[in-house]
């Protein structure tokens, strides 16, 4: 299944740019409509909403007509909404589109994710290379739309974008034409005998639904900070006295956070997964707490450098982690941690923007170690609800 994996990469790489899709357009979105921030929050919030549902609905699609054929229709959907763009002439239905697109990328980000996870092949690392994809997307769509700055730039990127997905679905269709449409998420190896030891028919085992629970608060942690953190980090440079580095400091954050994945992609396997989770937890908070201290912007740079490179492994490890608790039910399991991050995406980001409100750094900064240090909470109460079970869970990531 080597090629789904490499589609996936090039379906996460399109969601990539759809989560920064309305943001990076958002000038020329305010010159073609005459519209403004309040009009466009609009559209990210029903972008959002949309999102939630597909990522929280594409598991009860997945077990009804198979994976394949909800990645077909995701896909199609996203396409469909940028060719909306091309031709409303209202901003007001352009809330229609948001939901199209949010809609369709949250049903290809969890049905892609659970599907690579379920194949079993190269564990953590698959997940990684997902991830990377997606980071190359929300980094180098950004830099794409300044690069052509001028007013021609929205049909050409919709065009470019809608010729991409094109290709995209003609692939994927031709593969799943020589595959069952309907196959489901295949089994984990070992789910005969030996998930009968682990998940007996009489109930979840001792300590799962804690674990699950656990695994998704930290999904909405790490998603909050993560979110906030690449959102909010002009604000922050420009509060910390480094106006004219702020927006050098997204750059510097995003290509961190893809050349950390890079490397959890290629050596990730020989790692276990809670020391993982635990060491870039810890190094998360030590960075953040450091940050309000620095008066030097070449320092500063350096430590968004290393911020990036903490919290990289983070997502893809936990996800890969969650999956293998409950074996059976991959698409369900992605499909909550996913919808969990997405709300703490969304949460998360009010606070902060909140705390920045208070024009005091060290505020913010501190709020974000202090939930960088619920994370390192949350990896050792992983750890302590059994150990036997995380390290038969942890050799199942490897597979």
């Amino acid at each position: 299944m080597r090629i789904v994996l490499w589609m996936g990469c090039a379906f996460y790489f399109l969601v990539g740019v759809v989560h920064v899709f309305i943001g990076s357009l958002s000038p020329h979105f305010f010159a073609r409509y005459d519209i403004g921030a309040q009009e466009i929050s609009v559209i990210l919030s029903v972008q959002f909403i949309g999102f939630l549902i597909g990522v929280l609905f594409s598991p009860v699609l997945s077990k009804k007509i198979g994976p394949f054929v909800v990645i077909t229709i995701g896909l199609s959907m996203v396409g469909a909404a940028l060719a909306g763009y091309l031709w409303i002439d209202r901003w007001e239905l352009l809330s229609l589109t948001g939901f199209l697109i949010g809609y369709g990328a949250g049903t290809l980000e969890t049905t892609v994710g659970a599907l690579i996870i379920a194949q079993g092949e190269n564990g953590k690392a698959g997940m990684a290379k997902l991830e990377v994809f997606f980071g190359f997307g929300a980094l180098l769509f950004p830099i794409l739309i300044h690069v052509l700055a001028g007013e021609d730039v929205l049909p050409l990127v919709l065009y470019s974008l809608l010729s991409t997905i094109a290709v995209l679905l003609a692939a994927w269709v031709s593969l799943i034409s020589v595959v069952r449409p309907k196959q489901r998420f295949p089994q984990p190896e070992g789910a005969g005998s030996g998930t009968e030891e682990f998940f007996p028919e009489s109930g979840l085992m001792r300590g799962e639904k804690r674990s699950l629970s656990l695994l998704i608060l930290f999904a909405f942690v790490y998603a909050g900070i993560e979110t906030s953190y690449a959102n909010f980090l002009p604000s922050l440079m420009i509060v910390g006295g480094f106006e004219s580095y702020s927006l050098i400091g997204v750059s510097v954050f995003w290509a961190s956070m893809v050349i950390g994945r890079t490397v959890l992609a290629v050596k990730g396997k020989k790692i276990p997964p809670l020391p993982m989770l635990q060491i870039s937890a810890l190094c998360l908070i030590l960075l953040l707490g450091v940050f309000p201290f620095l008066h030097d912007a070449i320092l500063a740079l350096g430590v968004i450098f290393l911020t990036g490179i903490a919290a990289s492994p983070l997502f893809p490890v936990a996800i890969t982690f969650a999956a293998s608790v409950k074996r059976g039910y991959v698409d369900e399991v992605t499909s909550y941690f996913i919808a969990a991050a997405s709300l703490g995406g969304s949460l998360i980001s009010l606070l902060i923007g909140w705390s920045l409100a208070l024009e005091e750094l060290s505020v913010t900064l501190f709020l974000f170690a202090g939930l960088a240090l619920l994370l390192w909470f949350i990896s050792f109460r992983l750890r302590d609800t059994g150990n036997s079970f995380y390290k038969h869970a942890g050799k199942s990531m490897d597979r």
